[in-house]
């Protein structure tokens, strides 16, 4: 009956267990091993290897990011680093330091025009935004090529922020927009050191010779 099939599904032979009486547990086997419990226990041994290994890669992969190398697909959606902050930002325009080798104005125009001015060299300008992650693909995928570094290196170098809360930012936001007809990010500018717009490259390209083209058109 169902108290039978019950018994012997417990492992247990039909009427060793009366009224009262609790059900006698099964030894484990002499020697057993103790079973383990396992996050990916759930899924079939090759599955839960490989995602495993998987995992442990990709945590080796991350942590190459952690003495400053890009990380390439992955980089526009990590936090952004501090002087991609607001506060670090002002700190990096304050003590005119460098950015993946690069020495950038940030948020400052007119210093980096004077500069254009007295080198006669010309401005590249950077609109860009803390939350934009086309730009940190272009920042850390981009700009970081060889060939493209030694070209940005022949202009002097302006970031400007205009997501940011404060007038600093909406005063750049109203130039790009009253300027160049957009507030689209990114917007890459050449300027001479008067001002005057030479070349404009709008969006993130992932084609190195389209890019290249128009910082050398600029020059």
């Amino acid at each position: 009956g169902v108290i039978a099939r019950y018994l012997r599904a417990r492992h247990l032979p039909f009427g060793a267990a009366g009224a009262g009486a609790s059900p006698a547990a099964t030894p484990a086997p002499t020697g057993a091993a103790p079973a383990r419990a396992s996050v990916l226990g759930w899924l079939p041994h090759p599955v839960a290897a490989s995602l495993a290994a998987g995992f442990t890669v990709f945590g080796i992969w991350l942590g190459l990011g952690l003495d400053g190398r890009p990380l390439g697909e992955v980089e526009p959606f990590l936090p952004p680093r501090f002087e991609d902050t607001p506060a670090g930002a002002l700190a990096m325009a304050a003590r005119g330091e460098e950015h993946d080798g690069l020495h950038w104005y940030q948020n400052d125009l007119d210093g980096a025009l004077a500069a254009a001015r007295e080198g006669g060299n010309r401005v590249f300008i950077d609109f860009t935004g803390y939350t934009c992650t086309n730009c940190r693909w272009m920042e850390s995928n981009m700009f970081t090529i060889p060939e493209v570094a030694e070209q940005l290196e022949r202009f002097v170098l302006a970031r400007l922020f205009t997501d940011g809360d404060g007038e600093v930012y909406e005063d750049q936001m109203d130039y790009q927009r009253e300027t160049f007809g957009t507030i689209a990010l990114p917007l890459y500018v050449v300027l001479d050191g008067d001002g005057n717009t030479i070349e404009t490259f709008l969006g993130l390209t992932r084609d190195r010779e389209e890019f290249l083209d128009f910082l050398k058109r600029a020059l």
